[in-house]
């Protein structure tokens, strides 16, 4: 699977480019086909691929649509052609995963989530409306994490890079320990 990872800065400040290499190097073992960048203003995205097939080759992410929207996906889109025809009329789509999602939000805006059948997980950064959109599949085996506070949301598929970039301490939450070994 391809790494995901973001950071937006609630305050504006522009994201730290140094902790985007560092997690770009930390990750080399997961995305071992390369590594981009989107870094703009307070939004800083890293995409890392591990291509399975001949079509994953031919994408390029983050991907940036004709709007200025900008996606990282990490999946398979099972009904891409059916996507493709209702998408028909719009302009000219790439044939790539990536490109038909991005061209269904540009055209359903989050509607569009609803109607990607297959394995994924993504982030949607919406230009126009400063929104960020981070969805995974109903029951799919992959991961989208988060963690955020005042100041900012660090997101990524893996977990090492909380380890890099989040600031605040980790703790455990007991609850939840104590639920799940009491299911045992």
């Amino acid at each position: 699977m391809s790494i995901q990872f973001g950071i937006w800065n609630f305050d504006g400040q522009p994201v730290d480019r140094n902790c985007l290499e560092r997690v770009s190097r930390a990750t080399l073992q997961y995305g071992p086909d390369g590594s981009s960048l989107y870094k703009r203003g307070a939004i800083g995205m890293l995409y890392r691929p591990f291509h399975t097939t001949k079509e994953s080759r031919l994408e390029t992410q983050p991907y940036i649509s004709s709007q200025g929207n900008v996606i990282t996906w990490d999946g398979r889109l099972d009904n891409c052609e059916e996507l493709r025809d209702l998408l028909r009329n719009d302009q000219q789509i790439e044939n790539t995963d990536v490109a038909i999602v991005m061209a269904s939000y540009d055209r359903w805006g989050p509607d569009c989530l609803g109607k990607l059948i297959g394995d994924w997980a993504c982030t949607i950064w919406d230009m126009l409306e400063r929104r960020l959109i981070l969805a995974r599949d109903l029951a799919g085996s992959r991961h989208l994490y988060y963690s955020f506070d005042t100041e900012r949301l660090v997101w990524s598929t893996v977990l090492d890079p909380f380890a890099l970039c989040v600031k605040h301490p980790f703790t455990l939450n007991e609850e939840f320990i104590a639920g799940y070994l009491s299911r045992w």
